[in-house]
């Protein structure tokens, strides 16, 4: 269902208390107020308060501001804060009333996170990380913004992402690196390393074989590991 605008009168039956406003969107999207008093109001006391919609808008937000209007210039100025929760006499013309300003600001949001990224490389990365595990844990939220965007949001698979977790534990304990570099190194002998060089099968096939990195068995074919020296470097 397409959204439209709607004025509504708020009665609070306890305090004989109004609040007069309006909002674009649907009458059952559960809505309440922009007034801050009023809602910590219905927060307490819900049962209290009931809502008429007193004019409806299909036009524009623009219109819906007009109509507003129009109600709000009802209320006499010494009622306001007393027989009515608004604060105002007469509504304010908001931004979202004016589609260049809807726009513009998008475009100031848009190019503030833009730069933002820029500037900042690792909160981009944080930023990518986060959406990633979003999708992870909600498909449906994939799928929604498929269908919003036309982008197909990848999610990386078990592998990968243990891949580069790995990677990012490395990066943050080099000393681990070492330590697991050694530990590989320790599991070879001289002539096995001379046996991996001249070994035709896949190099996953000969890392299963003898309990090690397919990335440490490219380094003992380069001659990085177990080189000339006969030595694990």
């Amino acid at each position: 269902m397409e959204k439209y605008g709607f004025v509504y009168i708020w009665r609070d039956r306890k305090h004989k208390r109004f609040y007069i406003g309006s909002h674009w969107g649907l009458e059952t999207d559960g809505y309440i107020c922009s007034s801050r008093w009023m809602r910590k109001a219905y927060k307490r006391r819900p049962e209290d308060f009931k809502r008429r919609v007193v004019s409806r808008i299909y036009l524009d937000r623009e219109a819906l501001l007009i109509e507003e209007e129009r109600w709000l210039a009802m209320i006499h100025p010494e009622e306001v804060k007393k027989r009515y929760y608004n604060l105002k006499f007469g509504s304010q013309k908001r931004w979202w009333g004016d589609a260049e300003k809807v726009l513009s600001i998008g475009e100031k949001i848009s190019r503030a996170k833009k730069k933002s990224f820029s500037d900042h490389p690792e909160m981009a990365a944080e930023h990518s990380r986060k959406m990633v595990q979003h999708y992870m844990n909600k498909p449906e939220s994939r799928e929604s913004a498929r269908e919003r965007t036309g982008i197909q949001f990848s999610v990386p698979s078990a592998r990968e992402r243990a891949s580069e977790k790995t990677l990012r534990y490395f990066e943050e304990h080099p000393e681990a690196r070492e330590g697991a570099r050694l530990k590989a190194a320790r599991k070879l002998t001289r002539e096995d390393a001379a046996n991996i060089r001249q070994d035709k099968r896949s190099r996953a096939e000969i890392a299963k074989d003898y309990g090690i990195s397919v990335r440490y068995v490219g380094k003992v074919i380069s001659g990085d590991s177990w080189g000339d020296h006969g030595s694990a470097s």
